[in-house]
């Protein structure tokens, strides 16, 4: 049976939807894929209507937690997959020394990301999402109301870490040379749709001619 990859977008970010993520979705993976409405006009981080953007990805994610009995993967759709294996989720996920991971986020400047993670359906997780959407409106970002609110309200009840940051990586310069077994591009550290989109064709130019 196939892993799931839940995912959705707005108008705004399908030009990296088409041009990046579907056509890397690997083999062994289906794709849960929502749109949904353009609240944010500008589609840019943090600006009016981002809050009520990502909670609208958060019910995604808790219908996935509600749905699923296996770990399946949440990724924002700027987002590339190269060297990426339904295999690399089932390591990630096993227990390890007696404890079995919840959730595992790409690292994200020190935060836990919420663009892109491998995610347990438990109460846990079920719980710890709960909160983001309720706080998502506040904060005006998934990314604020997970590392700011949720998770200190639930630091000792979920098993939460990151990922690899050379396997799941993220990185703002187009300078900067790709690791040599990477698993997944994360556009995340740049601001706008054509600054995005300029990275990760860069990116992708410096893997393909190697």
């Amino acid at each position: 049976m196939n892993k799931r990859i839940y995912a959705c977008y707005s108008p705004s970010h399908k030009p990296l939807l088409d041009r990046h993520f579907l056509p890397s979705i690997p083999e062994g993976f289906d794709v849960v894929l929502r749109r949904v409405d353009q609240l944010c006009p500008t589609g840019v981080y943090m600006s009016d209507g981002w809050g009520a953007t990502m909670r609208n990805k958060i019910q995604l994610i808790l219908e996935g937690i509600n749905r699923e009995t296996e770990p399946f993967v949440f990724s924002d759709v700027d987002v590339r997959f190269y060297n990426f294996k339904p295999s690399d989720l089932d390591e990630n996920m096993k227990p390890n020394d007696g404890a079995t991971p919840d959730l595992k986020c790409q690292w994200d400047a020190g935060q836990y990301s919420v663009g892109f993670m491998f995610i347990r359906p438990c109460e846990a997780t079920k719980r710890i999402f709960t909160m983001v959407a309720e706080q998502s409106m506040k904060f005006n970002s998934d990314q604020q109301a997970f590392n700011g609110f949720a998770l200190p309200h639930m630091k000792e009840k979920i098993n939460v870490s990151f990922l690899s940051q050379d396997r799941y990586w993220n990185i703002s310069s187009s300078i900067s040379c790709p690791p040599a077994n990477l698993a997944v591009h994360h556009g995340n550290f740049v601001v706008g749709i054509d600054l995005k989109m300029q990275l990760m064709d860069s990116i992708q130019a410096k893997i393909e001619g190697r």
